[in-house]
C-alpha cells in the first residue's frame, strides 16, 4: 500500500512539474497503463483519453497507441459516447477497426495485474471459448421447465431448447418441443434454437424445429447480424435454404457488412486454395475467433499485419486450406442451386453491400466464374454498374486475372452495352 501511494504521489509531482509542457502526454499515458495494471481501468481510460488529446495534433504514432487501450477500454466498460467520439477519430484518419471481444483484448494487453490491483475482472475471459463438452453432453433436460434459460454454454444465457439444438441431441430437442418448449424463444443475443442446430451441424435437429419455428423467427438476425438464411448459405446446403425460403425467409435479409443473401451465395463460389494462398501471401486477414487472433488490437492493418505468412506457425498453416474450406466452398452443384433458388425467390442481382457499392453481379466479376456471370447476366444484372472506384465487370475481369473470359462475357450483352463497356471500362 505504501508503495501504491509513492507511486501516486510521484506522478502528482511529475504532472505539477510538466504542467502545459507537450511531456505531459507521454506521461498521461504511462499513468494510464498504471492504473489499468492496479485495475482502475475507469481511470485508466481517462489517463489515456488526456494523452490522446495531446497526441491528436502532435504525433501519429502515439496517438494510435492512446487509441488502442481507448477503444478496447471504453468497450469492454461500456462507454458508447467515448467510443463513437473516437471511432469517429479513427474513421476520419482512415482506421479501419476490427473488436471482436474487448474483455479479452483488455486481458492481453494487461495479462499480469499488481498483487495491490483493485479486483477489476473476477472471469477469466477465455472461459467464454472453452467449454468441457461431456459435462453438457451428459445434462439431462428439465421437462417441468422446458422453456428453462441454462448459464454458462457460451457468453450468454440460453434457452435449453437451443443448447440440446446445438449439441445435436434430437431426442432431448423433441422431449422438450413436446413438453411445451417454445421454439421462438430467442437467448440475449437473438439466436434462436434453430440457428443453434445449424450452427452445430445438426441435420436431424434442423429437420425437427423448422416445422415449429414461426416466419418472425425464421427472419430474426442476431446482435451479430446473423440469420438463418445466410447461415444456410454459408453450410452450403441448398435444401435448407429451399426450405427456408418456402416457410417464408426474406430473400433480401442482410448480413453484418450489409451483404444480401445471393451476394453471400456469390462470395462462397471462390475457390478455397485461392483463399488459401491469397492467406499465406498477404496475411489471412482479422476473420478469426477473437480467442484465435494473434493480437489485442482494434486495428484492422495490425492484426492482419500480424498474420503475415512469415510468422505463421507449421500447425496453422497445415489446416489454413482446411479453414479457408469452412469460408468458401468453390463452384459446386449445391451452390448453383442455391443461386437459382434466390433467383427464383426474387433476389435482386443489383443490391449493393456496403459502401464498396459491390453488387453480387461485380463480385461474381472478380471471381471469375463463367456460370455464375451468365446466369446473373441473364436475371437482369446491370452491366453497366461500377463499384466505388469506378470499376464495371469488363474491368475487373481484367483486373483480376479473367481476361480470357471478356470476349465470352461481352458475347452475351447487346452491342450498344459492348460499346459503353469498351468506351468506359478503364478509367
Amino acid at each position: 500500500m505504501n508503495r501504491t501511494l509513492r507511486l501516486e504521489a510521484l506522478f502528482e509531482k511529475l504532472e505539477y512539474s510538466l504542467h502545459d509542457q507537450q511531456r505531459l502526454a507521454g506521461l498521461c499515458f504511462y499513468r494510464g497503463r498504471y492504473l489499468a495494471q492496479m485495475g482502475r481501468y475507469d481511470d485508466a481510460l481517462d489517463a489515456f483519453e488526456t494523452a490522446a488529446n495531446w497526441f491528436q495534433f502532435r504525433s501519429a504514432t502515439q496517438m494510435k497507441s492512446c487509441l488502442h487501450y481507448i477503444l478496447n477500454l471504453a468497450s469492454k466498460l461500456g462507454k458508447r459516447r467515448v467510443l463513437a467520439k473516437w471511432q469517429g477519430w479513427c474513421d476520419g484518419l482512415g482506421l479501419d477497426l476490427d473488436s471482436p471481444d474487448a474483455d479479452l483484448s483488455v486481458s492481453r494487453d494487461f495479462p499480469e495485474l499488481f498483487p495491490e490491483a483493485q479486483p477489476a475482472d473476477n472471469a477469466d475471459p477465455l472461459s467464454n471459448y472453452l467449454l468441457i463438452m461431456p459435462e453438457w453432453e451428459e445434462r439431462k433436460p428439465d421437462l417441468r421447465n422446458p422453456n428453462r434459460v441454462i448459464k454458462g454454454y457460451g457468453p450468454t444465457p440460453t434457452p435449453q431448447l437451443s443448447l440440446f439444438a446445438n449439441l445435436g441431441q434430437v431426442e432431448k430437442v423433441r422431449q422438450l418441443l413436446r413438453a411445451g418448449a417454445d421454439p421462438d424463444a430467442l437467448d440475449r443475443n437473438n439466436g434462436s434454437a434453430l440457428l443453434n442446430a445449424l450452427q452445430g451441424h445438426d441435420d436431424a435437429c434442423v429437420r425437427a424445429l423448422l416445422p415449429v419455428t414461426s416466419t418472425d423467427t425464421i427472419n430474426a438476425k442476431t446482435k451479430g447480424g446473423k440469420s438463418l438464411l445466410l447461415m444456410a448459405i454459408s453450410l452450403g446446403s441448398s435444401d435448407y435454404v429451399q426450405r427456408l425460403l418456402e416457410k417464408g425467409a426474406d430473400v433480401e435479409v442482410t448480413g453484418p457488412n450489409q451483404q444480401t443473401a445471393l451476394y453471400e451465395t456469390v462470395s462462397h463460389f471462390v475457390d478455397p486454395m485461392t483463399m488459401a494462398r491469397a492467406a499465406l501471401q498477404h496475411g489471412s486477414g482479422p476473420e478469426m475467433p477473437a480467442f484465435l487472433r494473434k493480437t489485442s488490437s482494434p486495428f484492422h492493418d495490425e492484426e492482419a499485419r500480424a498474420r503475415s505468412a512469415t510468422r505463421y506457425h507449421p500447425d496453422e498453416l497445415a489446416v489454413l486450406p482446411e479453414m479457408a474450406e469452412h469460408f468458401s466452398k468453390g463452384d459446386c452443384t449445391d451452390l448453383r442451386k442455391i443461386v437459382q433458388l434466390l433467383l427464383d425467390a426474387g433476389a435482386n442481382v443489383n443490391a449493393p453491400a456496403g459502401s464498396s457499392r459491390l453488387t453480387p453481379f461485380l463480385y461474381a466479376a472478380e471471381i471469375g466464374n463463367s456460370w455464375l456471370l451468365q446466369t446473373l447476366v441473364d436475371h437482369g444484372a446491370d452491366v453497366r454498374s461500377q463499384d466505388e472506384r469506378g470499376g464495371t465487370a469488363f474491368s475487373r475481369l481484367h483486373y483480376f486475372g479473367h481476361s480470357h473470359l471478356v470476349s465470352e462475357f461481352l458475347s452475351w450483352l447487346p452491342p450498344e452495352d459492348r460499346i459503353w463497356l469498351r468506351e468506359n471500362g478503364f478509367r
